[in-house]
């Protein structure tokens, strides 16, 4: 089964090398990765939700904030380990804060698996401070190339 899906790597708005991203505990094992998901489809009214409202969606039920899109950074692919049935294709956006969102709890993803929104820098990264979630082949990449821009 192949799912459309999508990212967005949140940047500070003063400070263009820092974004938000969540953290995501699977087991014991901690990553991070940019808010993001599947695309929600419903087959019985043939409505599927654009790239860009899947990532506005997951930004507030992941990292508690409502977002502007600025620009498409790129794609990847992700096999999922968990299901090896499943295959998604991750459109990456960059965007801002445009509000936090009130009384944000956490966790709003359905997802078993816990997240928590944290900031990190381009430092963070290319030092190997904290891990890209190695699943996600390319994403990385795609990262640092949208804090090199």
């Amino acid at each position: 089964m192949f799912l459309p899906s999508a990212k967005i790597i949140v940047k500070d708005a003063n400070d263009d090398k820092k974004i938000l991203l969540i953290k995501r505990n699977v087991e014991g094992n901690i990553s991070y990765e940019p808010a993001g998901g599947r695309a929600e489809i419903d087959h019985s009214t043939l409505y599927a939700e654009s790239l860009e409202e899947c990532v506005k969606r997951e930004a507030q039920e992941e990292l508690g904030v409502s977002v502007i899109i600025e620009h498409y950074v790129g794609s990847y692919t992700y096999f999922w380990p968990h299901d090896t049935r499943k295959c998604s294709s991750y459109a990456v956006f960059i965007g801002k804060v445009e509000h936090n969102i009130e009384n944000f709890t956490g966790n709003g993803d359905k997802d078993c698996w816990p997240v928590e929104p944290a900031w990190v820098t381009y430092d963070d990264i290319v030092d190997n401070k904290i891990i890209i979630n190695p699943t996600h082949k390319g994403l990385k990449e795609l990262i640092l190339k949208s804090l090199e821009l």
